[in-house]
């Protein structure tokens, strides 16, 4: 029951937030020549009624397409940050590859996994997986 309370209160508060205010303007001119705006009417001097303005909580149009902009211009950062991590990534392994390469170790895993066909099913997953990194491993790409 608190709980309802409590989330009824937030509704309310939120409705008021994002309701657009109204508000009646009046522009008074004192006798002086300064020039005020006020809600209420002017009791001396000139007085002008500007009308009522509207005021919506929130961001202008031209500020909204501003972050969409840099939030693009931020994801495509990250985008280019990402890809080369990736190729960074890629170009080790083949140096790894190339320092790494045996013919004779190469030839043997190749082997080896020619004679994988021919055993029972479940020896040849465990093996062939391991025969498939020593290719990697051992085989230029």
């Amino acid at each position: 029951m608190h709980r309802v309370g409590i989330t009824t209160a937030t509704g309310a508060v939120l409705a008021l937030l994002v309701t657009p205010a109204a508000a009646q303007v009046h522009k008074c001119v004192q006798p002086d020549g300064s020039t005020t705006y006020t809600s209420a009417p002017c009791e001396t001097g000139q007085a002008e009624d500007i009308g009522s303005i509207s005021i919506t909580p929130g961001f202008s149009p031209e500020q909204r397409a501003a972050m969409d902009d840099l939030r693009r211009q931020q994801n495509q950062r990250e985008s280019d940050q990402r890809q080369q991590r990736i190729d960074a990534t890629g170009d080790e392994v083949r140096r790894i590859q190339r320092q790494n390469a045996d013919p004779q170790r190469c030839q043997q895993a190749r082997d080896a996994l020619q004679r994988i066909g021919r055993q029972d099913r479940y020896m040849q997953n465990q093996d062939e997986f391991e025969v498939r990194q020593q290719i990697q491993l051992y085989c230029n790409p």
